[in-house]
């Protein structure tokens, strides 16, 4: 049986993954910046996500705000690649824009940092309740 920490601690599991995946396609997008007809990719999680969590996708009948959601629907949820070829940005059919490629990659360290963070924090938690330090 799950808990509802069970449902964060895989929610953060799999952050972890997109963020990590997130970086990839992005370094991947920098050393294509002048490759003519490149076209960048980006990484969808959040969306995934969200309908894993939202109230209507759980596969458990709740009755009540407090009763424990289903993590199945965590773990079957992956990040997903999409290759943006709707844009250009330079010429040469090129769609990769350095500023944006560094401020995202940003965004994901962050967000990479503080999922981990957040699963420190609750394995150290774990250890002051089961050891008393």
């Amino acid at each position: 049986m799950f808990s509802g920490q069970d449902l964060i601690k895989q929610a953060l599991i799999k952050q972890l993954d997109a963020s990590s995946m997130r970086q990839k396609v992005i370094s991947n997008n920098i050393a294509n910046i002048n490759t003519p007809n490149f076209k960048k990719s980006k990484v969808n999680f959040a969306n995934e996500l969200e309908k894993a969590l939202s109230p209507q996708k759980r596969n458990l009948l709740t009755t009540h705000p407090r009763h424990i959601p289903s993590v199945e629907d965590i773990k079957n949820i992956k990040p997903e690649i999409v290759t943006m070829d709707n844009t250009l940005m330079r010429g040469a059919g090129n769609n990769v824009d350095l500023e944006e490629e560094m401020v995202n990659l940003s965004k994901s360290t962050m967000e990479y940092r503080t999922a981990a963070q957040l699963l420190n924090m609750r394995g150290s938690i774990k250890n002051y309740v089961i050891e008393g330090r």
